[in-house]
This record gives structure tokens, C-alpha cells and sequence, in this order.
């Protein structure tokens, strides 16, 4: 009760102040963290789970047309495809895995990647094989050779590309995973910032 009008009014004014510098400071620190984590899901996250989904429908893509080489004789188009799928496609692909892989900074997921790429290189070596042993149309006509080429399918290009996938796929679901938490989080911090102005306009009147 003693104290004046003025002070009141002076008290009041700092106390607002106050409350709307505390507002501005966590307001920007937020707003930063939600921008790091939206900016790193864009930039990174999304782009490596891109990645690998292309590697996979390539790695599905060469089977398919290894596949067709050996049994589609006449179809020139797969066979077309699956030399660009070797000769420009394969390092193309494996260039962008690893440029945003390589932003994660996990020394396990990178070996990981290694190890399939040069799984998938073995495997192109044998597809090679394939496509040497049956390069005219007139090999198809030699039942040992084509017998060879069927046998590589089956017995090395099939089972080999389904392994490859399934390795592809837990790194694949790993990234799936954190992007999940990545989403987590960023609703989190969206939610406590909102919850945090509501309470401060409340508090303000």
C-alpha cells in the first residue's frame, strides 16, 4: 500500500519488458532449432532416403534386365537399359548415396554402404558375364551357353540381389526411423513454442 502510483507504474513497465525479453530470447532460440531440424530433414534425411530408394529400384531394375537378357533374346531395349545401368547409372547413383550419407557422419552406416556397393560391383561383374556369353543372337542357339547364362541367373544374380536389398532395407528403415524422431521433435518444439506464447499472453494480461 505504500508504495506510489509511479513506482507501481515503473515496476510494471520493467515487469513487462521484462517478460517480452524473455519471450524474444526463447521465441529466436526455438525458432533456430526448429529451423536446424526442418533444414537438416530436408536437406539430408529426405534426400538420403531418396537415394537409397533409387539404389534399390536400380538394384531390382538389373536383375529384371539381366533376367530378360538371358530369356527375351529379341528384346533389345532391356538390353539397351542394362548397359547404361552399368556404364553411367550405377556410379551416378552411388555418387549422390554417398554425398549424403557422408553428412550423417556414421562411420557404421558408411562401412555398410561399402560393403553393398562392392557386393553390387561382384554382381555387375557376373551380369557382365552373362551379357559377354550371350552377345550375339546366334548364342543363344548353343544350349551349353545358354544353360551356363540361365544358371548365373538363378543360382547367382537372384540370390545375390535379394541379399543386397535386404542390407539396403535396414539402413533404409535406420533412416525411415530417425526421420520419424527428426518429425518428433520438430512437432515438439512447434508445440512447446506455442504453449509457451499462450502462457506469456495469459501472464501479459
Amino acid at each position: 500500500m505504500g508504495i506510489s502510483i509511479k513506482k507501481r507504474i515503473y515496476w510494471s513497465f520493467l515487469l513487462l519488458v521484462s517478460l517480452f525479453v524473455i519471450n524474444g530470447a526463447i521465441t529466436i532460440v526455438t525458432l533456430s532449432r526448429i529451423n536446424q531440424l526442418s533444414a537438416h530433414l530436408t536437406n539430408v534425411v529426405e534426400p538420403s532416403i531418396q537415394s537409397i530408394n533409387d539404389f534399390k529400384r536400380m538394384m531390382i531394375e538389373s536383375k529384371m534386365y539381366t533376367t530378360n537378357w538371358v530369356f527375351l533374346r529379341s528384346n533389345q531395349e532391356d538390353k539397351d537399359l542394362l548397359k547404361k545401368l552399368h556404364d553411367s547409372d550405377y556410379n551416378t547413383i552411388k555418387a549422390r548415396v554417398n554425398f549424403h550419407f557422408a553428412k550423417w557422419g556414421n562411420k557404421q552406416d558408411s562401412d555398410s554402404l561399402n560393403k553393398i556397393f562392392a557386393g553390387f560391383e561382384k554382381l555387375m561383374i557376373i551380369e557382365k558375364s552373362i551379357m559377354g556369353s550371350l552377345k550375339k543372337f546366334e548364342d543363344y542357339d548353343d544350349p551349353t551357353t545358354k544353360f551356363e547364362a540361365e544358371r548365373k541367373v538363378e543360382e547367382e544374380v537372384l540370390p545375390r540381389t535379394a541379399g543386397l536389398i535386404s542390407a539396403l532395407n535396414i539402413i533404409n528403415e535406420k533412416a525411415r526411423q530417425f526421420r520419424k524422431e527428426e518429425n518428433t521433435r520438430l512437432e515438439s518444439a512447434s508445440m512447446k513454442l506455442s504453449a509457451f506464447i499462450i502462457v506469456l499472453a495469459v501472464t501479459i494480461i
